[in-house]
């Protein structure tokens, strides 16, 4: 009985990344699912920044992840590429703007704009376009949008117009964020619409949009930052305030896996001793009735 107890906690508790992986293996949704999310941001709560993880922040983080992205900054060096774990690179998308390949850089910018939430940032960064990532965009903010993805993605700048400014990625993936938080259908770009002097843009745009709505899904939850679904993410316990304040510790851990462990116990130990009563009360019944006395 005690083996068996062991292994549902074991099952439950120890080995529960392994069936979450597994189970997110076998039945994918998009890069941006709740249980994904939950795993990389519980792996940076304990100092565990790994590459990929790296890369798939930059449109899952929040506001907690670009503190933590900041605290783990080193004092001084390069701070974009695989060898220094892609930190500039996710800061860039995470907050919209671009303090450059240097940690020098990036504790400047943070002594200016810390304290501030991550939809502060993108915002700061759209307002000399005329753009508040906060409302649903126009068809011509949407169209300006499209092109400045289409922009960064087309190799070497051939769709910008004479001295027109590279856009950073600081810009074009918030971009897709605004389209995708706002559920911006991509219909909206018409036939007319591709045939502008900056059409290629727009077109190239609207391709990579299409792909990263169906990556990073807005009915997932994860990763939205504006429109109406804007922070509908699962629920942690952990986060609840309530219990941060008052829930007991037992053992240097919280109570939740203990409770749950005796509640099972608790029912095992009395299926068990129901099932053995009920075993008793069958045999007793099936005894054969002893001779009447003559």
């Amino acid at each position: 009985m005690g083996a068996a107890l062991w292994g549902i906690w074991l099952w439950t508790f120890r080995l529960r990344p392994v069936r979450d992986e597994i189970a997110e293996n076998f039945q994918p949704s998009g890069l941006n699912t709740p249980l994904r999310w939950k795993r990389i941001r519980e792996q940076m709560r304990h100092g565990r920044f790994s590459h990929d993880d790296m890369i798939q922040v930059r449109f899952l983080g929040d506001t907690e992840i670009i503190e933590r992205l900041m605290s783990r900054m080193p004092e001084s060096g390069h701070v974009n590429g695989c060898f220094h774990g892609h930190v500039g690179e996710a800061l860039c998308v995470l907050t919209g703007h671009d303090a450059g390949d240097t940690a020098e850089g990036w504790h400047a910018w943070w002594r200016t704009h810390r304290g501030k939430s991550q939809t502060a940032l993108i915002r700061e960064s759209f307002a000399p376009l005329g753009i508040d990532p906060q409302k649903p965009p126009t068809k011509e903010q949407t169209l300006e949008l499209l092109r400045l993805i289409g922009v960064g993605r087309a190799v070497g700048g051939d769709s910008l117009k004479p001295g027109a400014p590279v856009p950073g990625a600081a810009r074009t993936s918030n971009a897709l964020r605004i389209l995708r938080d706002h559920e911006v259908k991509p219909e909206v770009v018409t036939h007319a619409d591709l045939l502008r002097p900056e059409g290629e843009s727009i077109f190239l745009g609207l391709t990579r949009y299409i792909e990263f709505k169906e990556q990073y899904p807005v009915q997932n939850g994860v990763g939205v930052v504006f429109g109406d679904s804007a922070g509908d993410i699962y629920f942690d316990y952990r986060e609840d305030p309530f219990y941060d304040v008052h829930a007991p510790r037992l053992l240097g851990r919280r109570w939740a896996p203990w409770a749950w462990f005796g509640g099972v116990a608790a029912l095992g130990i009395g299926g068990v001793l129901g099932g053995g009563a009920l075993w008793r009360s069958g045999r007793q019944g099936q005894a054969p009735a002893h001779p009447a006395s003559p």
